[in-house]
């Protein structure tokens, strides 16, 4: 009977900490980003400053800025970062702007 490995989730773990390219490039990068990003409050996700992160593998998402109560355009640079950053406009607004 196969059950739950800590072990193996720990090993993801550190990838995902330690790794830049693990968490775009890996299917278990992209479920812990994902994954961070759903257990992390929308307050504080929202209140998070723009952070594009250190890699070079641009792509365009969005951010919430906190001081206009609008969502901006960025380029975002494939690792790291915070949560305050969204595949499109319509999902930033609908979880950050006040009305």
């Amino acid at each position: 009977m196969v059950g739950p490995r800590p072990g193996l989730f720990a090993f993801f773990l550190l990838l995902f900490i330690h790794s830049p390219s693990f968490k775009e490039q890996w299917p278990m990068g992209k479920l812990m980003l994902w994954f961070s990003q759903k257990i992390c409050p929308e307050s504080e996700r929202c209140s998070q400053v723009l952070d594009p992160g250190p890699c070079r593998d641009y792509v365009v998402k969005w951010y919430y800025d906190a001081t206009a109560n609008s969502c901006a355009q960025f380029w975002f640079g494939g690792c790291l970062g915070n949560g305050n950053q969204f595949e499109t406009e319509k999902s930033c607004k609908e979880t950050c702007v006040k009305a």
